[in-house]
């Protein structure tokens, strides 16, 4: 199960509830790394059981 999530928002949440980002706490790294994650998805679709919310 992957909880997806738009780094902005992400963002925000992180932004709302600390004061400060961890060193890959940034838009482009969340940003990147949800695409990955996709790519993935794509290349196991068929083969693995993949729940999206």
């Amino acid at each position: 199960i992957f909880i997806d999530i738009d780094p902005g928002t992400a963002m925000k949440r992180i932004a709302k509830g600390r004061t400060g980002n961890e060193l890959f706490e940034n838009e482009k790294r969340l940003t990147e790394t949800r695409n990955k994650y996709f790519d993935l998805f794509r290349q196991f679709k068929g083969t693995e059981n993949i729940i999206i919310i």
